[in-house]
């Protein structure tokens, strides 16, 4: 009996082995037998080596070209122009739920894959990402937080002691996502002896996400257990637990008492509770998981964007020269200082206004018109022909005139977005180089037609296929921006630097893309800008390495040693 057992389960994995080579759908596009045999072929690399089937990939698409079948049942593509085709199409696409099965999150818009369930969960949560001067308050409140805590709690500056910013980011972006989010936000930047294991928790779950991916019963075993084992857990996971249990005490406290509270009307629970999800997708047990998977989504995308873009700005002294020349001129229209603001002539300081999109961050035109003040530095010094000129070398020599002022308070966005061109080119170029990792499944409804302009063939992919583009391949990829690894803030203020915009993808596109665009890039502005306003520092014992994605757990992560990007603040 042994024997007829054994010999059944070879004949059916030898069966399979040879449909999925010679009979499958995707039997006619190139790539590995292995990977097209068995999906273990990625598992070897995600889960033995850590992280680098990204890396893997791209080395298939050296070897096969444009398009490569990675698993049994996946595609993947690499073409930039391919890229807003593909996810903007009017063809429904829903996600390939092998894929995002997150443990902890299964019915969170996020890891929604048809698009009927989709479509109503991603009009709740788009109602509270609504920014509104109230938003904008909140991110300046957090941001002058930080810059208090540096300056005075610590005595960083008097001190001088080192500081690393990758933690700090990080506890930043979840108190701007909370606190824009929900009634009680985190104050971890006030008190960060109340988070200590904060950045490490995302590291660790995203590391176990990816082994969910691919052993998904043994997860779902572990995430049935009791709670009452969580103090057995290790400190990351019991960090994550607390911040679900206090995300359920919030969203009881609103349906069952203050539904109606002014103070929670414009908080994400009230927004879902109030919406016309079902009775289903209202429950508790769903808007934790909604919750928490927003929450996280907000910390670490921004998180990893403010220590990419502050890193190439303290390697490039030229252009973090020019951004402080744009902060103290922009400053000149604060009286006093920072207490209040006296908006440019011309402008309306609405936040809102172009934040849908990332062409609102900055225009390509370099010289910007303030009524009866231009803004002739910015003019003179955002040329990329006249960056190393005379004017640079003087602004180099130009000292903060509010520096040592005792009154500490925040640039707002509206002042920064509309006097602060440079600036804006940076965060674009920060963020480009942000997202190194992470491609991004799709399932189509109806067969997809790829146009391959490398060797001019044309490809149909049969319906129900998974399809996937990677977003590191539109932002490295060399025909789009040259020497893509360079941070080069001046590929944004040329001529031609419109057309870049549509390959700067870092929050995705179409129906799936993140929500909180809008948010995080007023965050990235604020918070970039006040910190260069406010403090001169200097890297201290970080490289390159350091700040390179050497692992894909579906979010980058830093090699080399654990302190990422450090600073010493002067």
């Amino acid at each position: 009996m042994t024997v007829i057992v054994a010999l059944a389960i070879i004949g059916s994995l030898t069966a399979l082995a040879l449909y999925r080579l010679f009979f499958h759908p995707l039997t006619r596009f190139p790539g590995p037998r292995l990977a097209a045999i068995t999906g273990w072929y990625e598992t070897y690399f995600d889960c033995l080596c850590g992280g680098t089937f990204s890396k893997h990939v791209d080395d298939l698409h050296n070897q096969y070209g444009n398009i490569v079948r990675i698993n049994p049942w996946e595609l993947h593509i690499r073409d930039p122009n391919f890229f807003d085709h593909f996810y903007t199409s009017d063809s429904k696409l829903g996600k390939d739920p092998w894929y995002y099965n997150f443990p902890g999150i299964p019915r969170s818009t996020f890891a929604t894959s048809p698009t009927r369930l989709h479509r109503p969960r991603r009009a709740a949560i788009s109602r509270a990402f609504a920014t509104s001067p109230s938003t904008n308050k909140q991110i300046e409140n957090c941001v002058e937080h930080l810059i208090k805590r540096l300056r005075i709690k610590e005595g960083a500056r008097l001190e001088r002691k080192t500081v690393r910013f990758s933690n700090v980011f990080w506890m930043l972006a979840s108190d701007v996502v909370t606190s824009c989010m929900m009634p009680q936000g985190t104050t971890y930047t006030t008190f960060p002896e109340r988070a200590p294991h904060y950045p490490l928790m995302f590291k660790t779950l995203a590391k176990l996400a990816l082994w969910s991916r691919h052993f998904p019963r043994l997860f779902s075993m572990l995430s049935t257990a009791p709670h009452c084992l969580a103090n057995m857990a290790a400190q990351p996971v019991q960090e994550a637990l607390r911040i679900q249990d206090d995300i359920k005490d919030q969203i009881k406290l609103i349906s069952e008492s203050q539904l109606n509270s002014k103070d929670n009307a414009t908080s994400l629970p009230h927004h879902l509770l109030d919406s016309k999800l079902s009775t289903t997708d209202k429950c508790t047990s769903r808007l934790v998981e909604e919750i928490t998977m927003i929450i996280g989504a907000g910390t670490e995308a921004v998180g990893a964007a403010l220590s990419i873009t502050v890193y190439h700005l303290l390697t490039h002294p030229t252009a973090l020269t020019i951004i402080r020349a744009e902060l103290w001129e922009a400053a000149q229209y604060l009286q006093p200082v920072f207490t209040s603001a006296k908006e440019p002539h011309g402008s309306s300081g609405d936040a809102q206004s172009d934040m849908t999109t990332l062409s609102g961050l900055a225009g390509s035109d370099s010289h910007i018109s303030t009524g009866n003040h231009s803004a002739s530095m910015a003019s003179t010094t955002i040329s990329k022909d006249s960056v190393e000129d005379t004017r640079v070398c003087q602004l180099k020599n130009l000292q903060n005139p509010h520096r040592d002022s005792a009154q500490i308070g925040v640039l707002p966005y509206s002042l920064l977005r509309s006097q602060c061109p440079y600036l804006a080119a940076c965060i674009k170029e920060g963020l480009r180089l942000s997202k190194e990792s992470n491609r991004m499944p799709r399932i189509s409804s109806v067969p997809i037609t790829y146009h391959n302009s490398a060797d001019q063939t044309t490809h149909v992919i049969p319906a129900g296929s998974v399809v996937s583009m990677s977003l590191r391949d539109v932002h490295l990829h060399p025909s789009v921006f040259p020497v893509p690894r360079t941070f080069n803030p001046e590929r944004w203020l040329g001529k031609d630097s419109s057309a870049l915009e549509n390959y700067l993808v870092p929050f995705g596109k179409g129906t799936r893309s993140c929500p909180g665009r809008a948010l995080a890039i007023e965050e990235i502005f604020v918070t970039i800008g006040n910190l260069f306003y406010h403090f001169d520092m200097e890297l201290w014992d970080t490289s390159e390495e350091d700040m390179t994605a050497a692992h894909d757990f579906f979010s980058g992560s830093e090699t080399g040693r654990e302190g990422g990007l450090t600073v010493l603040l002067k």
